[in-house]
């Protein structure tokens, strides 16, 4: 069994109800979307058969995804998880019997001096 901690998020920095039920970033977010399905409806009357599926599918892709990962609050979430695996990577510690010491293990040795070479 691993040991770890859990760290609740200060309640001072959860984002106050702005407008009916929504938050800020949730109102930010869907001004970000409505361009992206305005140009999906163009693209509906423009392009024609398999060609706007792709078209679609991209333009959903760069313009909805970010803003709806932002404004969910998980982008945040998966750049902490993305930091905490490639940067600190993942401890674990474990808990066994702990050896004791005797209080000679701590003294210098006469033939050891601090001036000696490591290497041979």
């Amino acid at each position: 069994m691993a040991l770890q901690s859990e760290f609740h998020p200060d309640l001072s920095k959860i984002e106050p109800i702005v407008w009916k039920s929504l938050t800020k970033s949730q109102l930010i977010m869907i001004v970000q979307i409505i361009p992206a399905i305005a140009v999906i409806g163009v693209e509906l009357f423009v392009i024609k058969g398999f060609m706007f599926y792709i078209t679609a599918f991209l333009t959903g892709t760069l313009f909805v995804v970010p803003a709806f990962l932002k404004g969910t609050g998980r982008l945040e979430a998966a750049k902490a998880n993305w930091f905490f695996n490639m940067k600190i990577q993942e401890r674990y510690y474990s808990s066994g019997q702990i050896r004791k010491y005797t209080a000679d293990e701590f003294i210098q040795k006469k033939e050891v001096k601090e001036t000696d070479s490591f290497t041979n």
